[in-house]
């Protein structure tokens, strides 16, 4: 897990009776915990600011509550529990407004009550009470640990103590509702960073992934409880949610986080190609002349491979990747002897497959295998609403690092005012994230000039209309303008990159300059295939999409796609050759 900076790190609540309370001259007992736990000391108190409580390399930061009245206590005061007052922390999290959770609380088991006084003070240190120790059976940290599982289900708890663990401690605070245990006299900063991993709720520290929401912080935490294993992975979610970013969170978190992650999309793609991106062919195998492909499953050897709307693949395609993740072999087009691939694969869907296995129309098996390390539900942009405005910023943002070193700049910098930021958080977005970020680059391309961004510049669909693509589709590409003629394998990859384009709404990412790319890619060595067949193909594929009926593709508003698919009912069919002829 990677914590680069104070300002992204995770922050706890520890609530404890010792370490919790203000010392006038400095709290030892908690700066010894942080430099033991390798936390920052962030508590608004006095205690916070003394220097040995900033620690090198640490796992969190860290706020302590002594969970009980008066925080800071001298001789001749009377210390009392406040349960009341540990809820209201909670609820209120690190912002103190509600508006995000703690990554994890830490919780004392047992708190000592009572009077101040001097030989209290000489024999447990500064502000500590004469007793009246918590009941045995009925400790103070057990009432807490209640109540917050009650008020704040969702908040992880960790009980921290020195006290003996025995078997019917250990069921009582799991039943509770505790996530964990650490001894307090023995706990490192490698065991807290193991229950954050486990159990905590904070935002991906690398910026990749935007937003604070406790839907998102949740859906984060199974990540990296799946990352922890090697097994295969599925995400569940509505288009446009982010499955291929939460995908590579999962290959960033993970033990194979060194190695390549590769991704390829199934969606609305030929039998024949897909069999050929994943497991390759030898030279000469689909006709003279053809360069061989290692495919995408060596590619990502000791990796992860993400595959996106798994689905869509055929009957022959499910018991040939079910053979792949049950042994570990992959047999390439032309060779005989297969060979050993360690793969991760990470798969995603926005269908309810559990049901289509159910009707047979999905193999149970290869879903049992895709799903072994767990199925992860990405929640749609509507559930969490609260990480509009962190979107929107952030979109706007990179959209306008394009400017670069460009004099005059592309686009002036803009901020987006209340009433637009507002129309954005109330809009529905049946496009998730993706509607979200073509609504934010269209208006500042459409408006190069203006430094605020007003409701008037949004292209918000209207409820019950088509969501709008976010700019006009790229050219499409055309197989017989090409000298020398196209390879195949490589033409689908520029008519998918063409697709990615108009789904995505994303020039850089997937439009012209990809394309551009790709055509240059796609001048073989010594190819013959025809420019008639690769016209038959590419208009395979394009009907294939007609068919797809995804609110995203409307030809209403792609008048290229219209028209190429108009040109392509009018080719004549080619006959698909089987992989294996």
């Amino acid at each position: 897990m990677t914590l680069p900076n104070e300002a992204t790190l995770p922050t706890v609540l520890i609530v404890d009776d010792v370490f919790g309370r203000t010392v006038s001259a400095g709290n030892r007992d908690r700066a010894n915990l942080c430099s033991t736990l390798h936390v920052n000391d962030v508590t608004p108190d006095s205690d916070a600011a003394t220097k040995a409580q900033k620690v090198t390399a640490p796992v969190a930061n860290a706020v302590f509550s002594r969970g009980q009245t008066p925080k800071s206590a001298s001789q001749g005061d009377t210390v009392r529990n406040d349960p009341e007052g540990v809820l209201r922390l909670v609820k209120a999290g690190p912002a103190g407004d509600g508006s995000s959770p703690w990554a994890l609380v830490l919780l004392d088991l047992s708190f000592s009550q009572g009077l101040v006084t001097a030989e209290s003070e000489t024999k447990g240190g500064s502000g500590i009470p004469r007793g009246e120790a918590d009941d045995r059976n009925s400790h103070f940290g057990f009432q807490l640990l209640a109540d917050i599982h009650a008020s704040s289900a969702d908040i992880p708890v960790v009980m921290l103590s020195s006290v003996t663990v025995t078997p019917e401690l250990e069921r009582q605070w799991n039943v509770a509702g505790a996530s964990g245990f650490l001894k307090r006299t023995t706990a490192t900063g490698d065991d807290l960073r193991g229950h954050l991993e486990r159990h905590g709720l904070f935002p991906d520290s690398t910026g990749q992934i935007i937003g604070r929401s406790r839907a998102l912080l949740d859906t984060l935490k199974q990540a990296r409880m799946a990352a922890l294993s090697d097994r295969h992975v599925l995400l569940r979610g509505e288009s446009g949610v982010g499955k291929e970013s939460m995908a590579r969170y999962v290959h960033d978190m993970s033990r194979r986080k060194d190695f390549d992650f590769v991704a390829l999309s199934l969606v609305a793609i030929m039998e024949s190609v897909a069999e050929n991106e994943l497991f390759g062919h030898t030279t000469g195998y689909f006709y003279k002349g053809s360069e061989s492909q290692d495919g995408l499953f060596r590619d990502a050897d000791k990796g992860t491979l993400f595959l996106d709307e798994i689905g869509a693949i055929s009957e022959g395609m499910q018991k040939r990747l079910l053979r792949v993740l049950e042994n570990g072999e992959v047999r390439t087009h032309g060779r005989s002897e297969p060979y050993e691939v360690d793969v991760r694969v990470v798969s995603a869907t926005n269908e309810d497959i559990e049901n289509r296995a159910r009707a047979s129309t999905f193999r149970e098996d290869l879903l049992y295998r895709l799903s072994a390390g767990g199925t992860i539900a990405l929640p749609p942009l509507a559930k969490r609403r609260e990480d509009i405005p962190l979107l929107a910023e952030a979109f706007l943002s990179r959209k306008l690092q394009e400017n670069g070193d460009a004099k005059p700049p592309l686009y002036r910098d803009r901020n987006i005012d209340a009433r637009a930021m507002a129309a954005l958080e109330a809009h529905e977005w049946r496009g998730n994230i993706r509607e979200l970020k073509s609504v934010i680059e269209q208006a500042v391309e459409r408006h190069p000039d203006n430094t605020l961004l007003t409701r008037d510049h949004l292209s918000l669909a209207k409820a019950n209309g088509p969501a709008p693509l976010a700019r006009e589709a790229p050219a499409l590409p055309k197989p017989n303008d090409a000298s020398p003629p196209y390879e195949l394998p490589r033409y689908m990859e520029a008519l998918r990159s063409y697709v990615s384009a108009i789904l995505d709404g994303s020039r850089d990412d997937n439009g012209k300059i990809i394309i551009t790319k790709a055509y240059k890619r796609m001048v073989p060595k010594g190819s013959v295939l025809e420019g008639e067949k690769v016209t038959q193909i590419a208009a395979g594929f394009l009907l294939r999409l007609a068919k797809l009926g995804t609110p995203h593709l409307s030809l209403r508003d792609c008048p290229q796609l219209e028209e190429a698919l108009q040109l392509a009912r009018d080719v004549k069919p080619l006959k698909e050759k089987k992989a294996d002829d």
